[in-house]
Formats: C-alpha cells, sequence, structure tokens
C-alpha cells in the first residue's frame, strides 16, 4: 500500500482505491459486493468524515445503515445510525458512502486497517469522526458537528 492522500475525501486516502462516493440509496442501486472491506461515510457539513468502519458484508452493512436511516426513530441496523441521520436532518444533505473491498482479508486486518484510518482522520482533521464511536457509552456531542 502506498502512502496515497492525507484527504480522508480523496480517492487514494491511505493508499486505498476508494470506489466513488455516492448517497446510500444510490449505493443500493449498484452492485455492492458481498465482501468484507471497509468504508467510509461523510454528510456535507461536518469537517472530515462521519464514520470509518470495517465489514465482513460490505453490502449488507451498507444496506443495514440505509434502513437505519429511512427508517427512525428506531435506526435498525447500525449503532451509528442515529447519529449520521442526526447529522443528515441537521445539515439538510444526504449521506454519502464510499469503499474498499477487501475479499480474503482476515477480520483481525480489517480492524488493524479501521484503527489505522481513524488515527489518520484524526491526524489531517484533528478529531475522530462524530459517529465513530457513538453507541459505545457515548452520544453524539452537538458540538462535533459545524454550526448550522
Amino acid at each position: 500500500m502506498g502512502a496515497g492522500s492525507k484527504n480522508p475525501q480523496s480517492n487514494s486516502w491511505h493508499g486505498h482505491d476508494w470506489s466513488p462516493w455516492r448517497t446510500l440509496d444510490e449505493a443500493a442501486g449498484t452492485a455492492i459486493p458481498s465482501v468484507q472491506g471497509i468504508y467510509q461515510l461523510r454528510c456535507a457539513g461536518p469537517d472530515g468524515l462521519a464514520y470509518i468502519g470495517i465489514s465482513l458484508n460490505l453490502r449488507s452493512r451498507l444496506m443495514g445503515l440505509r434502513r437505519g436511516l429511512v427508517k427512525p426513530p428506531d435506526h435498525i441496523g447500525h449503532s451509528a445510525a442515529g447519529c449520521l441521520a442526526e447529522i443528515q436532518r441537521r445539515h439538510h444533505a444526504k449521506v454519502e458512502v464510499s469503499f474498499v473491498p477487501m475479499e480474503g482479508t482476515q477480520h483481525r486486518e480489517l480492524q488493524g486497517q479501521e484503527v489505522d484510518l481513524i488515527a489518520a482522520h484524526r491526524d489531517a482533521v484533528k478529531k475522530s469522526p462524530p459517529c465513530q464511536f457513538v453507541g459505545h457509552g457515548r452520544r453524539l456531542d452537538l458540538g462535533d458537528l459545524a454550526a448550522d
């Protein structure tokens, strides 16, 4: 893996070949692979990314996030969905996704990739993505979001 861009929203961030950015609705209509990989979510307003994640099945995970965003207030599908829905509501913008399929990658390696990407995001933006640790004993801090 080469150095790549230091911009978390670049298609070559951290040396990966990220898919084009598209809304979760648009992504649902594309061929999201049902393999393991890494993904990132953004929404207009906050600096940087809203969430960085891994999955053993990208298609299932991204569709779960989409379900959580379109069926509030339950946000069934992913622990970060409620936080993402709040950002989407506050900034009147759709959540977008970009991902990297990593077929054959072991779960432990995916976890390492996620940690590395969160650290790279903190280095570039000086904070963690606002929805990163929501659902792990932390609630969305509205100070994490840019002003309306």
